[in-house]
């Protein structure tokens, strides 16, 4: 469990989106932080869906895609 804590420490600490986080905050994420293994082309959340997780990729590559509303 440590290891997987600290991959989440290190890419909390890398994301240049919460780099302004001081420690306390960054280490209540850690503390909150789940990990979740996802398969190629498998979403990460439903379509259309609000949002309730911040998502911090530590391996891989996510791709985000806007619907095509045109062809509604």
């Amino acid at each position: 469990m440590i290891e997987l804590q600290q991959g989440s420490a290190d890419a909390i600490a890398a994301a240049k989106l919460l780099a302004g986080l001081g420690t306390d905050s960054r280490t209540a994420l850690v503390d909150a932080a789940l990990t979740a293994v996802f398969r190629p082309g498998e979403p990460l959340f439903p379509e259309g869906s609000g949002a309730d997780a911040l998502y911090v990729i530590r391996e891989g590559i996510f791709h985000a895609l806007e619907p095509d509303l045109s062809k509604e």
